[in-house]
């Protein structure tokens, strides 16, 4: 089980990358996924009692560098390009990408793939379980016939 260490969005460094207020000194490394999410508060409508809380992610970045008290992340998932025209389309190009990937903004709205990031936004980080290496191949039995007679 992996652990998740929380913090929060330190800074908006341009359309793909923020800072995150977390580093070496908590445990992060680069490679780590950081998601940027919401908390909502479940509250029973009849007893007025909190049930609990649900979490939803609003944007999946990976951590590419780590100093001892923050680390940035970028987006690196696809981006829907489904519209012809959209930023996201227009704008991987400009920023080395072949394929566009989601884009973060601190103001306005979430539209054309543009996800609205704030300072302050809280992140879950945790560390990307290992692949599993295939299993060896079977070892060979003899079997006793008549050709070991």
């Amino acid at each position: 089980m992996s652990t998740i260490i929380q913090a929060k969005v330190a800074t908006i460094i341009d359309s793909h990358t923020a800072a995150i207020n977390a580093g070496s000194k908590k445990g992060v490394a680069v490679g780590d996924i950081a998601r940027v999410v919401r908390r909502t508060e479940v509250v029973d409508p009849d007893t007025k009692t909190s049930l609990g809380k649900v979490t939803t992610q609003i944007v999946k970045l990976r951590v590419t560098s780590v100093a001892a008290d923050f680390c940035v992340a970028s987006t690196f998932e696809p981006a829907d390009t489904s519209m012809q025209g959209s930023i996201a389309a227009l704008l991987g190009p400009v920023y080395g990408r072949s394929d566009p990937v989601q884009q973060i903004s601190e103001a306005g709205g979430q539209s054309d793939n543009v996800i609205t990031v704030r300072v302050g936004s809280e992140v879950d980080i945790e560390r990307p379980a290992p692949a599993t290496p295939p299993a060896p191949p079977p070892v060979p039995r003899r079997v006793k016939g008549s050709a070991d007679a």
